[in-house]
């Protein structure tokens, strides 16, 4: 009995580990930029049908989202009311490459019998923006391979997505100083204060220690109490297709803090750092600047004080910071030594 017609097509992706919904992850950096390697694979045990197969790489960005219009005519006394659908598209092609994977063929429009393979090489540019996904937004990279036959319709497709996180971070070296990220304030005009982040640029899943400071009430007034407080992480996206734009937000990071704040003395300043722990990817999206596709993000620390025994009041710290990828795996992170950064908050 003879065997069963087979023939298969394969992408192969290296990875470094494993990205949203098990696809192949990988991390750049500007000293090491990510890069997309592989092989495509063609088997088949008979003379097929097709042509040769092409490969294409693309880094793209793109939104789509949908608006509704209605109309009402009047005719002959009755009115009909009419909904539209409108389809706003848009999106900006960061790479595009296009390679081709010759087959054999002893008959034209017929494929031999045999295993075939192609290898993939491309190396990302670092300051491409770090994959992402949203409802009506996102940032992918793919592979994908097609077999050409003689009608499209009949094509053989495969692809395959890569999450690429893409790092700004610089490479750590030991000794720098300290560096913070500092929100002066004064609060119902008589309570200085300050708010402290290692730094404006931040990273996924990375633990952030944030400082609150309050300074002796002007004129010896009563000392700030913190009743309650919350630390928000809040993701703001921007789309825009021709003349039509979108705008979106949400919390990706809600954390109470209401208890272990210091008890305030009449004439002492007083400090209290959270350590606050950043989600990762896909809760949290990189900061993205992709023309059609914008994402930016705000830390905030707001919290519910009293000045000696008057009314609750809102205290609101807002911190715009870039949020991007860590460093690839294996290297150092960037050094951080709470006690000296700590230390440093003396000066301030």
């Amino acid at each position: 009995m003879a065997p069963a017609k087979e023939k298969t097509l394969t992408i192969q992706i290296n990875s470094m580990g494993t990205g949203p919904n098990g696809v192949p992850l990988l991390f750049g950096a500007p000293n090491a930029p990510a890069v997309i390697s592989g092989n495509v694979l063609f088997e088949n045990n008979y003379e097929a049908k097709g042509d040769d197969i092409t490969i294409e790489y693309s880094a793209i960005a793109a939104v789509h989202w949908t608006t509704k219009s209605t109309r009402t005519t009047y005719s002959n006394g009755k009115s009909t009311t009419t909904t539209t659908t409108h389809h706003h598209r848009a999106q900006k092609v960061y790479d595009q490459k296009a390679f081709k994977m010759a087959l054999k063929h002893a008959k034209p429009h017929k494929i031999d019998a045999g295993k075939y393979s192609s290898a993939v090489n491309v190396t990302i540019n670092p300051t491409f923006p770090s994959s992402s996904v949203g409802t009506y937004g996102w940032m992918t990279y793919k592979v994908v391979a097609t077999l050409h036959r003689k009608f499209p319709s009949t094509n053989v497709v495969r692809e395959s997505t890569i999450w690429v996180l893409n790092t700004c971070l610089p490479t750590p070296e030991p000794g720098l100083p300290v560096s913070m990220s500092r929100f002066n304030g004064t609060f119902d005009k008589v309570v200085p204060y300050v708010c402290v982040i290692p730094s404006e640029v931040l990273y996924l899943a990375q633990k952030v220690p944030v400082t609150f400071k309050a300074f002796p009430t002007l004129n010896n007034g009563a000392p700030l109490t913190v009743v309650s407080a919350i630390v928000k992480l809040k993701q703001y996206t921007s789309l825009k297709a021709g003349f039509e734009t979108k705008h979106d937000s949400k919390d990706v990071m809600n954390i109470a803090m209401n208890d272990g704040w210091p008890v305030s003395v009449q004439g002492q300043p007083w400090q209290r750092t959270i350590v606050v722990p950043l989600p990762s990817a896909p809760t949290l999206s990189p900061t993205t600047n992709a023309d059609c596709y914008v994402k930016t993000h705000k830390l905030k620390l707001i919290m519910q004080v009293r000045i000696g025994n008057g009314s609750k009041k809102e205290l609101r710290v807002e911190m715009p910071v870039v949020i991007t990828a860590p460093r690839p795996p294996g290297e150092p992170v960037p050094s951080f030594d709470l006690n000296r950064y700590l230390s440093c908050l003396d000066s301030i």
